[in-house]
């Protein structure tokens, strides 16, 4: 940033009248999304930049007034400038506007972004970017889904952000492995997809019981490698959620009652709690007649031992590793129906205190049962667990 363009900022923060009159008169103002992003690609260039700014005048002092489309417009760029005076106020689009822009950490809090509808994966892979955003009125973006995957560093208070137009937030804050901010007030009442928006954030611990969750379909990986989080959410209403497969997997603090939850519309629990060490919760009075997987539900969860003697389990076609690693487990799941099961392979592995009786149960159509009691006391025969029926 050359002598003039440090004058000029000097001249935002402290006469903005006359910075209007400069910006306005001055700086070159873009005319169309197509002109401003090919000044970008030469802007960028190694052996084109010093060209551009004779042309444009420095990045930081473009005026972008006329702009309605961002669209990856920084994406996989070698870009850390400081824009943060930009006029954005007529962008409707920022999707992956710095999608893998590994370098650029810059402030962009006097952004108004008032008219933007898309910001999906705008941040993505920003691996340095921590600058502050929770001044922006966000309150037209639809869609934030991915908006910081990847950013390790990512770590700003974002509370009062208005996402009540918001329908997805999937994958948002992936592996943002320093994030712990409070998000508890967020209007979520219009979102759809959960899908893995806290995957692998494994500092995150924070209240989101007042969420309204009422609208969502599916919450596979929501708190995936969560490792820390342990928070209430037992008043969640998830009645729609058809997905729930690794919900809770890797969350090895989770130990919270979730007994309230209508899970009737579920279709898979696939791996839902596993590697969840301290879960010991009652889940017998889950309706789970619509599930068809349970494979891995409870794998590794060291701790439960709660009775599910209740569940209709009659379309669950998967059970293969269910309670494999549960060495506390050991309830009567006599009564249960399994004819429709195909897989119980490594189902009890290493449940070693494990020794009920399943002889009523009909496994005739089961395709695998390797190691279904493996590491089980007794390690009773196949023909006596299951009456014969096999």
């Amino acid at each position: 940033m050359n002598e003039l363009t440090v004058f000029i900022e000097k001249i935002y923060h402290y006469e903005p009248a006359i910075y209007d009159i400069i910006y306005n008169n001055v700086f070159h103002i873009f005319k169309s999304n197509t002109e401003l992003k090919m000044a970008v690609d030469v802007w960028c260039g190694a052996k084109t930049r010093i060209e551009t700014e004779q042309i444009y005048g420095h990045i930081s002092l473009w005026n972008t007034c006329a702009i309605t489309d961002m669209q990856g417009l920084f994406m996989n760029r070698n870009f850390n400038e400081n824009i943060n005076n930009w006029d954005v106020s007529k962008v409707v689009t920022m999707k992956d506007m710095f999608d893998k822009c590994y370098k650029f950490n810059q402030p962009l809090d006097n952004w108004d972004v008032g008219n933007v509808v898309n910001m999906d994966n705008m941040f993505d892979e920003c691996v340095a970017f921590n600058q502050p955003l929770n001044n922006w009125n966000v309150g037209n973006v639809r869609n934030m889904s991915s908006m910081f995957d990847g950013c390790v560093e990512f770590n700003q208070p974002l509370n009062n952000w208005n996402v009540g137009k918001v329908t997805n937030i999937a994958w948002m804050f992936v592996g943002c492995v320093v994030f712990n901010q409070s998000l508890n007030d967020w209007d979520v009442g219009n979102v759809t997809n959960l899908e893995r928006v806290f995957w692998d954030c494994s500092k995150f611990n924070q209240p989101l019981n007042k969420w309204d969750v009422s609208n969502v379909v599916t919450m596979e990986s929501l708190f995936s490698g969560c490792s820390l989080f342990n928070q209430p959410l037992n008043n969640w209403n998830v009645e729609k959620v058809v997905n729930m497969r690794w919900m809770f997997s890797n969350c090895s603090k989770f130990n919270q009652l979730l007994n309230k939850w209508d899970v009737g519309n579920v279709v898979t629990m696939q791996a839902m709690f596993d590697e969840c060490g301290e879960y010991n919760e009652s889940l017998n009075n889950w309706d789970v007649r619509t599930v068809e997987n349970m494979g891995s539900m409870f794998w590794n969860c060291y701790k439960f031992n709660q009775p599910l003697n209740n569940w209709n389990v009659s379309n669950v076609e998967n059970m293969g590793i269910m309670f494999s690693g549960c060495s506390e487990f050991n309830q009567p799941l006599n009564n249960w129906n399994v004819e429709n099961v195909d897989n119980i392979g490594s189902m009890f592995w290493n449940c070693y205190k494990f020794n009920q009786d399943l002889n009523n149960w009909d496994v005739r159509n089961v395709v695998n049962m390797e190691w279904v009691f493996k590491g089980c006391p007794n390690n009773q025969t196949f023909e006596k667990m299951f009456n014969g029926s096999i």
